[in-house]
């Protein structure tokens, strides 16, 4: 889904000055534009004293741009969810906590590293890409997880729900 690659385009400026760096290499920009329909690309900077240590934590940041973006999607229909329905706000709020804590406990092993750029200032770049599918599939283990460890959350809700919103992701 291309709009995920605004939005990882989007959180990472905030990284770019901080690393003194002027633009996004232009190898990470064409292999996000070049990801198919419904992936979730996340980028990562590191720059740090050894080029190996750079390189592994770029991959890491980028990894944990993909788990950020998912986290999203999870508030995003708990509050669509609780803004149609006649949810306990307390309860709601219990699922959303678990499901996100599930989430983040995800290695995302289905993650792979699409692209890599090593500029000349030492800073390090990756991207990372979950595919459409794997990122539904994430979506719905923490939902799973989440319904069935907080009391009052309905089967039917993130059944009907998380299901019509991880399809989008294929």
């Amino acid at each position: 889904m291309k709009s995920c690659i605004a939005v990882a385009l989007a959180a990472l400026f905030w990284a770019i000055p901080a690393l003194g760096v002027q633009a996004i290499p232009q190898a990470l920009t064409g292999a996000m534009m070049s990801a198919p329909e419904g992936a979730v690309v996340g980028i990562g900077a590191a720059s740090m004293e050894s080029a190996t240590l750079s390189r592994i934590s770029a991959e890491y940041r980028a990894r944990a741009e993909i788990h950020r973006q998912l986290g999203v999607v999870i508030m995003n229909m708990v509050a669509n969810y609780m803004g149609g329905a006649q949810a306990n706000p307390m309860t709601m709020m219990m699922f959303q906590e678990s499901a996100m804590g599930a989430l983040h406990r995800s290695e995302l092993n289905a993650a792979v590293i699409i692209a890599h750029s090593a500029e000349a200032g030492g800073e390090h770049w990756a991207a990372a890409m979950l595919g459409g599918t794997d990122a539904a599939a994430e979506i719905m283990n923490a939902a799973r997880y989440a319904a069935g460890r907080v009391p009052g959350v309905s089967a039917t809700m993130w059944n009907m729900d998380f299901i019509m919103m991880a399809l989008q992701f294929r």
